[in-house]
């Protein structure tokens, strides 16, 4: 998805209000009650935080809006200088 993430995760909750600047509430989609008890949050990063009055967890109120965990997220910018990680096996 090429839109911040902010408006992918707004996109999905057709009722979310506005409650302050960068600060919304929507009914929770994974247990669909009818009081807007999730609170969505955009931090200064571009990140989103979900969070659930109600008790559901995060990775479950993503998946009900047909999200994964990495929409909340905006794309890293990489400089190039970056450690390279060599991937270790189990054994």
């Amino acid at each position: 998805m090429s839109a911040a993430p902010i408006d992918n995760v707004l996109a999905q909750l057709p009722d979310a209000r506005q409650m302050q600047s960068g600060q919304h509430a929507a009914r929770c989609p994974a247990h669909g009650g009818k009081k807007r008890n999730l609170t969505i949050r955009e931090t200064p990063e571009g990140s989103v935080l979900l969070y659930c009055f109600a008790g559901c967890l995060t990775a479950d109120v993503v998946a009900a809006m047909g999200l994964e965990m990495s929409d909340l997220f905006p794309p890293r910018q990489l400089s190039g200088r970056e450690p390279k990680r060599t991937p270790r096996l189990l054994t």
